[in-house]
This record gives C-alpha cells, structure tokens and sequence, in this order.
C-alpha cells in the first residue's frame, strides 16, 4: 500500500484520511486484506456458538431448579445474561463490519456496540466481584452471613449491579466514533470510503483518561478485591478438598488472562504506541478477541468442575428431552439430596448457611461439589 503525500496522511489517523494504492476496490474485500480475518472469523463463530448455548443452558438450568436457587446462583445466571449481552449484540456487529463498510456513517451503531461491550464487561465484572464478597462472607463470617446474604438482599445487589454497570459505562459513548478512510487511485479514478469504528484521537487526551478509567472499573479495582476475598477464603478452606482452591485459582486466572492484556493493551495505544507494526498489530487483535473467548468459558468450567451442575444437566435433559431417556433416573434422583449431617467441615456451595469448622446441619445443593 502506497500513501500519496498530497493527502492528508497523519497519526493518529484523523478525519478525512486519503491512502492511495493500486486496487481500492481490495478494501472491500477483508479476507484478502487482512492476514487475521480467517482467525477472527473462526475465533467469533466457536465463541459465538458455544457461549450461546452454554450460558442459555446455565440459565435455564438454574432457574428452573429451585432448590439451587439461592444468592451465589443468580449471581452467576446475572453473569450469564452479561456474557450473552456481549455475544449476542457485539460479535455480529463486529463480524457484519467486516462485510458491510459504510452502514455506520453516522456513528450510532458503534456508539451502541461500544456501550453494549462496556455494560457487559463492567456487568460480568460487578457479579463476579458481587460472587466474590458472598463467598467471603459465608465462609469467613458464617453467622453474620444468616442475616445478610438473603435472597432479597441478593435482589437488591443485582439490581445495583446492573444499574451501576449501565451509569459506569456511559463514558465510552464520548470519544467513541466512526472516522472515515478513503482509499483511492487516481489512475482509475476509484475511491472506497470505509468508516471504522474508533477513538477520534488514539493518543493523549481524553481517550488516554477513559482508558486508564476503564482499566480501573473493569480490572484493577476488581481484580485486588477478588484476590483478597478469595484469598481468606482458601485461608479458610485449606484444611479442606483441593477442588475448592483451584476452582477459586481458576477463577482469577481467567479474569486476568481475558480482560489484563486488552485494557493494558488499550492504555498503550492511547498513550501512543503504534499498532501499524504487523507484530504490534497481531498482539493488538488477539488481545480484542480474549473478552469474546472469556464469555464463553463459565459454562465449560461449571460443566467440568462441578458435577452437581452436571446432574442438573442430566435431570433436566430426563424431563424435557426424550434422547436422553437411557440416563438411569434412579442414579440422578438419589444425588438429589445430601445427608441432614454432612462428612465434612469446610463446604463451598452456593448456599449462604454455612458453618465454619461445624458440620452442615441441613440439606444442601452443591454447585461446586467438593
């Protein structure tokens, strides 16, 4: 691609920018533009597919059970809702941009997708923070836990949570924009006018303020009060199954390696690290796509860590589907229950009533079965 001096060449880019090169008309074409656009296909068509039916299963699995309904449970059906608002509205307007350059002139629907992506990030967030501080007071403040984590109190906190996530997410809508490209050969007199979605100015100034904003909201300040909750709580717990500990460890690791490298990576380019370098530019499109990947993975973990949300599974597919009539009814129905006195101390459900260092004194439907 050759640039003519006699356009308006600038970075950041700017509005109005003019690229000449030999066929304008490849622009239109991103799978042959663009080394990544196969993986970035592939990447939201697994993540699109599998979240979707994942988080709807969780959904319908955990509502219609009511004796696993209880605080921790709507936290994590909440968090479903954010991670299918994320798949469901962003990965077809990101992959539709690839195909269709000039719907979005005006800037609407990139305002719209941007806030859309920012209410289920700081959303998936909020409830995982919200899962966090439960856990934290079940288990280390077992008797004050009776009172205060209550369904109706769990209301109260999603609720807020989603009212927070929609106030918190407003700044994104400011610097956020189409800028038009124009690519153009003389010669044939062609010219491809393309509107991306991006920050009027990517270096410095009040995109560089939001970024670092967002990296606050969304992983520093949530990040130090998960480790810290979950860190008492496998204090706690360290006596106990080491299941618990590395469904906890897993669950940070997972925020970390989805969310830190993109907001870090948003912070650098505004404060004016160049993405035209192709190893720059890589970097920068693997990070974009961890959020989409990371909303698809609570499903496969609950899936594999917790035979209790298997056994859901199974008795749901036994009343509703008929392909799964060989399952032996008798074998699921009698995990329904658990003892009146249960054999060990330490238990990480998804029930607030939780005795530190005492058995538990009444049934209870584990989620995370240790």
């Amino acid at each position: 691609m050759e640039m003519d001096n006699t356009c308006n060449i600038s970075y950041p880019p700017s509005m109005g920018e003019c690229i000449s090169m030999d066929n304008p008309e490849d622009m239109l074409k991103p799978w042959f533009i663009n080394p990544h656009f196969v993986p970035i296909m592939i990447t939201h068509a697994l993540t699109f597919l599998v979240g979707v039916i994942g988080n709807v299963i969780i959904i319908t699995t955990m509502t219609r059970d009511k004796s696993s309904r209880n605080a921790t449970s709507m936290f994590l059906v909440s968090l479903a809702v954010a991670d299918l608002l994320l798949l469901v509205v962003c990965i077809p307007l990101e992959t539709l941009h690839y195909f269709v350059v000039t719907w979005d002139a005006e800037g609407a629907i990139c305002k719209l997708s941007s806030y859309a992506e920012m209410v289920s990030a700081v959303a998936s967030v909020l409830n995982l923070t919200a899962v966090s501080l439960e856990r934290y007071i079940v288990i280390v403040y077992p008797m004050k836990s009776r009172s205060f984590c209550t369904m109706s109190n769990c209301r109260r906190a999603l609720f807020l949570v989603w009212i927070v996530a929609l106030i918190l997410s407003i700044p994104v809508t400011i610097t956020r924009s189409t800028v038009p490209f124009t690519y153009y050969n003389s010669d044939s007199n062609i010219t491809i006018t393309i509107f991306y979605c991006w920050d009027g100015d990517e270096r410095g100034g009040l995109p560089f303020v939001i970024a670092v904003y967002q990296c606050c909201i969304m992983f520093i300040f949530p990040c130090l009060l998960m480790v810290f909750c979950y860190s008492r709580v496998i204090k706690e717990l360290w006596i106990s199954t080491k299941a618990v500990i590395k469904m906890l460890i897993l669950v940070i690791l997972l925020f970390l390696v989805c969310w830190g490298p993109r907001v870090i990576m948003q912070i650098l380019i505004k404060h004016g690290l160049t993405f035209y370098s192709p190893i720059i530019y890589s970097i920068r499109v693997a990070c974009m796509q961890l959020p989409f990947v990371h909303s698809c993975l609570n499903p496969i973990i609950y899936s594999l860590m917790s035979s209790n949300f298997r056994r859901m599974i199974l008795q749901s597919c036994t009343k509703h589907c008929s392909c799964c009539c060989f399952i032996d009814r008798r074998r699921v129905s009698s995990r329904r229950g658990i003892p009146s006195t249960a054999s060990t101390n330490y238990e990480l459900t998804f029930n607030s009533e939780v005795i530190r260092g005492g058995p538990v004194t009444r049934p209870f439907h584990l989620f995370y079965n240790v």
